[in-house]
């Protein structure tokens, strides 16, 4: 009986070293590689991003209308690409439950603002007067020549939470895989690794 089990501590070191590394990277996972830009958004936008919402709070359009606020223009040279747009939003429950927000980030280039709308960002189990913060993240974009831009974040609504706190970052290259991804990656050497355990528990017994 002793010796069937064998062949288990090289198959579990393995497993033990596959799913460090991965969590090694997910600690590191980041929006790109370099963060180009950090932006506060003032408070007078922030006033205007209330008032939106109260007037449409109830709405749920596909494609939503939404109150935009723009950044400083800044470079984006094609070496940096993709860049990525990662809007940061703190605020306070109103009440218990479910919080969410809809945000529509984009580029201003040439003064033609390309935007898309993401999916809402939701956080659930909320209590009334707890500060969270919601994050959304755009999809990354490359451009083929330098260029002046700026970042923009169209505000589409809000719900059960009062913003008092809006970051906007914009991130060049791209970031580290998630650990979702990570694990996809790694996910034919953990199954070889589960064989390989099983075949020689099986030439053991």
């Amino acid at each position: 009986m002793k010796g069937r089990w064998n062949g288990w501590p090289a198959a579990l070191a393995g497993l033990l070293v596959a799913f460090a590394a991965c969590a090694a990277h997910a600690a590191a996972t980041q929006y790109g590689k370099t963060l180009v830009v950090t932006r506060d958004v003032p408070v007078e936008a922030l006033a205007k991003f209330a008032a939106f919402n109260a007037k449409n709070r109830n709405r749920a359009d596909l494609i939503p209308d939404t109150v935009d606020w723009a950044a400083e223009a800044m470079g984006a040279p094609p070496g940096g690409n993709p860049y990525t747009i990662v809007i940061k939003a703190l605020g306070v429950v109103e009440s218990d439950g479910e919080v969410s927000a809809r945000w529509m980030p984009g580029w201003s280039i040439d003064g033609v603002v390309r935007g898309s709308l993401v999916p809402s960002t939701r956080m659930g189990g909320a209590k009334a007067g707890e500060r969270i913060e919601l994050v959304t993240v755009s999809q990354p974009l490359s451009f083929k020549a330098e260029r002046e831009v700026a970042p923009v974040i169209g505000f589409a609504g809000s719900q059960n939470i009062r913003f008092d706190t809006v970051q906007v970052e914009v991130w060049s290259g791209v970031g580290k895989a998630s650990f979702v991804q990570l694990l996809g990656a790694w996910s034919p050497l953990l199954v070889g690794l589960i064989f390989l355990g099983l075949f020689l528990w099986w030439r053991r017994s």
